[in-house]
């Protein structure tokens, strides 16, 4: 078959080509040559040539792997069902979806109040923005039984970081409405309703009368179940009815935005944001990028926990248990290399399948007075006693996930 379009290098061997039955387009190809000459690795050259095989070579090794993949640092030490179950559950990692979500009205939505940007990182990672528009933040994860409320997939979380805002999140829902006449002629309208007979259950007091938002709740308003968000009436032929907006039932929040225009033919539509403050509460749940997913067990705080001779108290407690059967090896890796970049005050950034030997991640712990593995020796702060055994402690990166 011809081929449309090689890419070849300095030697003349082709490295890219492209035709009609490649998944390949020549767009992309141009643009990934122009890219590799700007960056001098090699030197491209556009022919067209004949030839009876499409050759296709990876121009990096990482490059065959997805966006949810590719933010996995050390994707290498880990199983390969674990980094398919890491994709799935960073998709449902509460973070910043877009910079413009306050001038947004999404049906539903979660913002998380304090997103970090990741300690360790990929190579590739800000490339894609994981940097400007974290999905999660720093904790500092001990590994360990502790009180017997992290047995399983449970997590014990630190109810003092909690209360300084540690997965604090934001969810948001819309409401809407629009003013239509239906083929039967009845007329739909945005508006108070008064004089009407059997009015439904609920409290209209909220919302506002005459005027250009007659009918509508007013902005920063707290509602709860029961109340009214929109006033619309239904006016038949020989009879009007009440179809106002209400909250959804075991649901409460703070009217955070009220959006009101006309369309073509001069009706009027509504959308109405709610927000409510989500913080983490027992059943909660949150993974790290390496398909370690766990719920909240128990809710301690930090006078009730374990700490470090320096006064470090974790801000979670996952169970050992975890990781033997899993193998996610590359979610300790991360926290040794998180540990380090901490102490010498910088971020680090990894390429994945590099390889990396157990000496060179501990010598650098070492040299800075800790112990080569990331193991700190714990005490009980209720007791004050030594935990019998050294506890593998350091900064991981965590997400909490939607589902709530």
């Amino acid at each position: 078959m011809a081929l449309e379009l090689a890419i070849k290098d300095s030697k003349g061997e082709i490295i890219l080509a492209t035709d009609a039955d490649c998944r390949v387009s020549k767009h992309w190809a141009i643009s990934m040559a122009n890219l590799v000459k700007k960056t001098n690795k090699v030197v491209i050259g556009y022919s067209k040539i004949k030839s009876k095989t499409t050759i296709i070579n990876e121009i990096q090794k990482i490059d065959f792997l997805g966006i949810m993949a590719s933010i996995i640092p050390f994707i290498g030490c880990n199983q390969a069902p674990r980094n398919q179950f890491s994709g799935a559950q960073t998709k449902q990692g509460i973070g910043v979806f877009a910079t413009n979500y306050l001038d947004r009205m999404d049906t539903k939505s979660q913002i998380l109040l304090y997103p970090q940007k990741p300690i360790v990182d990929t190579s590739i990672g800000k490339y894609i923005n994981t940097q400007s528009l974290p999905f999660g933040q720093n904790a500092i994860v001990a590994i360990g039984c502790f009180t017997g409320y992290n047995q399983d997939d449970s997590i014990i979380m630190n109810q003092s970081s909690i209360d300084r805002g540690l997965f604090r999140s934001i969810k948001y829902r819309t409401y809407l409405t629009e003013e239509e006449t239906t083929k039967n002629g009845e007329k739909k309208k945005i508006k108070f309703p008064t004089n009407l007979e059997n009015l439904p259950a609920g409290n209209f007091a909220l919302l506002r009368q005459g005027g250009l938002y007659d009918g509508i709740v007013m902005e920063e308003s707290k509602v709860n179940e029961n109340d009214a968000l929109i006033g619309v009436t239904l006016e038949k032929k020989n009879d009007i009815q009440d179809n106002s907006v209400f909250i959804r039932k075991n649901e409460s929040g703070i009217v955070d935005k009220v959006f009101l225009d006309t369309d073509v033919d001069g009706g009027k539509y509504c959308k109405i944001r709610i927000r409510k403050e989500k913080i983490p509460e027992l059943g909660d749940k949150f993974a790290s990028r390496h398909g370690q997913k766990g719920v909240i067990g128990m809710k301690l705080n930090q006078n009730d926990l374990i700490m470090s001779e320096n006064g470090l108290v974790p801000d979670m407690i996952i169970n050992p248990q975890a990781f033997p059967k899993r193998m996610t090896i590359g979610q300790l890796v991360e926290t040794v290399f998180g540990k380090q970049a901490i102490l010498k005050g910088e971020l680090s950034e990894v390429t994945n399948f590099i390889n990396i030997t157990k000496s060179e991640i501990g010598d650098v712990l070492q040299k800075l007075g800790f112990h080569k593995y990331g193991n700190e020796i714990l005490y009980n702060s209720i007791t004050g006693e030594q935990l019998m055994v050294p506890i593998f402690i350091g900064p991981t990166y965590y997400q909490r996930l939607y589902h709530q």
